[in-house]
């Protein structure tokens, strides 16, 4: 295809993302959940904020992964209006992504089935919800498919070195990644006979993730004496979704388990993080079959369509802000499995350039399930199960004809697992924490009306939660004295957060 067309196309798939995130952020910034961000968000923002007021310095940031609070703080530092400018960045990068979509299309398919998957990604809900979120996974997302966009392209040296640099940053946004360069790397040198050119293509993707990871790996040896090489947080993570109390998919339901335990944020990092990873190994050694299960609950929730929520209760956000945007009728998870399971023949049959978008998206498939689900970790999977559902679509009466019985059982498999509702995967508790702490955001910043929604949910759950007798106190009164940092208010936990 000529250059003039492709990028054609790519403008029109733009140009519809962006449409329909602006149309969303348009009505989204008007909401009360714009204005009152809880939990990582609000983390996010204040950790940003702490980098601009020290002067960019990278040692304010010790828990996360660097690259996200300093994208923040790098928009913030430039913007008139940040609570509208830093959305419309993240809006910027998610059209950019459906572009990527459609281009990582149509290099393994053709142009009727890369059109579709860009505007089947331009149209997804997610990603039109999360770029309106201070939340990296719309950052992640994007470098994550750029990282596969040039591994697909002819191997050189420079796209290789580029494709390795991008993969680390989106390393630097999120570590699940990291086991998905490792696998890369062993494809590029396929195959086991290794030859010397293969060898030097994969120094070349991996000195440039190298290149981008170590500075900080370094800095952090430097800090802490120890080898961290993105984020001390997995060991708590790991935690958080295995031991005897998970539920595979919120922090809550750990929450018992974690004061139990009682390990310190004083500790050094790297002491703390230990400190957890062994304790997920005595749960594993003392209890293997309660953590098989609970692996396999997680990957069951994985592939099931319901929307599980994490910084904010999504079904609450969606009723509340979503309007007219509501009939941009999108396909459903379940449908995206059967689809996707259909177009997986076919891309296996055009392996050379489609074996980047399968083992970095089954590379971070199967990382997930070892920590735990929500929809925001699952997020970036979706463009890549739009690829393959797209060319599904198309190949559907191929596959029909063709017979091909164990695609179509394996489709239909993967249907019944992501529409079935097993394993508490909707149970309303989930919603309770994340409700109060909507409840409390609100009526600190006078949004009294949403306030009350939030509690009527908690109430309709959980009435004699002691916060929730707080919150309706305080209602009562109509007034919202100052909280204790602690204090659900704030949105924020005792101990570190969820991201990965």
């Amino acid at each position: 295809m000529k250059v003039s067309r492709k990028l054609l196309y790519g403008l029109i798939v733009f140009s519809a993302a962006f449409l329909l995130r602006l149309a969303y952020l348009s009505m989204f910034v008007s909401s009360d959940f714009h204005a009152c961000p809880i939990l990582d968000e609000l983390d996010y923002l204040d950790l940003a904020r702490n980098l601009i007021a020290h002067g960019m310095n990278p040692g304010a940031i010790v828990w996360r992964p660097p690259l996200y609070p300093l994208f923040l703080a790098i928009v913030m530092r430039s913007a008139d209006s940040v609570s509208f400018t830093l959305p419309a960045v993240q809006i910027l990068l998610a059209s950019f992504s459906a572009v990527l979509v459609f281009l990582i299309a149509l290099r393994i398919f053709d142009l009727r089935i890369a059109l579709l998957a860009g505007f089947l990604q331009a149209a997804d809900w997610d990603s039109i919800m999360f770029p309106t979120h201070f939340l990296p996974v719309t950052l992640f997302t994007f470098l994550f498919l750029l990282t596969i966009h040039f591994l697909q392209q002819p191997a050189g040296p420079r796209r290789l070195f580029l494709a390795g640099v991008s993969a680390g940053l989106a390393a630097l946004t999120r570590p699940t990644l990291l086991p998905a360069i490792l696998v890369a790397a062993l494809w590029l040198v396929r195959p086991l006979k290794m030859s010397g050119i293969r060898l030097r293509l994969a120094a070349y993707f991996l000195g440039g993730a190298l290149l981008t990871i170590t500075p900080w790996t370094t800095y952090n040896a430097v800090r802490f004496h120890a080898f961290i090489p993105v984020s001390p947080l997995g060991g708590y993570n790991l935690y958080a979704g295995n031991n005897p109390s998970a539920d595979g998919k919120t922090v809550w339901a750990s929450a018992d388990e974690l004061r139990r335990r009682n390990i310190p944020v004083s500790l050094n990092p790297a002491l703390y993080q230990k400190a957890y990873a062994r304790a997920v190994g005595e749960f594993i050694v003392d209890q293997p079959s309660t953590a098989f299960r609970l692996l396999l609950r997680k990957v069951y929730y994985l592939f099931n369509t319901y929307r599980i929520s994490s910084n904010f209760d999504i079904p609450f956000l969606v009723n509340e802000t979503v309007g007219p945007l509501r009939p941009v009728a999108l396909p459903t998870l379940n449908i995206m499995l059967l689809l996707a399971a259909l177009g997986l023949p076919s891309a296996l049959r055009r392996r050379r350039v489609s074996a980047p978008l399968l083992i970095f998206s089954a590379s971070l498939a199967a990382v997930l399930p070892i920590f735990f689900i929500n929809e925001r970790f699952r997020t970036p999977l979706l463009p890549c199960l739009v690829i393959l559902a797209a060319a599904g679509l198309f190949h559907l009466p191929e596959s029909w004809r063709s017979k091909r019985h164990l695609t179509l059982a394996l489709a239909v498999l993967l249907a019944g697992i992501s529409s079935s509702k097993l394993f508490d995967v909707d149970d309303p508790r989930d919603l309770v924490e994340l409700d109060l702490r909507h409840g409390y955001a609100f009526l600190l910043r006078g949004r009294i009306a949403s306030a009350r929604k939030a509690l009527a949910r908690v109430l309709a759950v959980s009435p004699e939660h002691p916060h929730a007798q707080d919150l309706a106190a305080r209602l009562e009164e109509k007034s919202s004295p100052p909280l204790k940092s602690t204090s659900p208010a704030l949105g924020r936990q005792i101990t570190p957060h969820e991201d990965k």
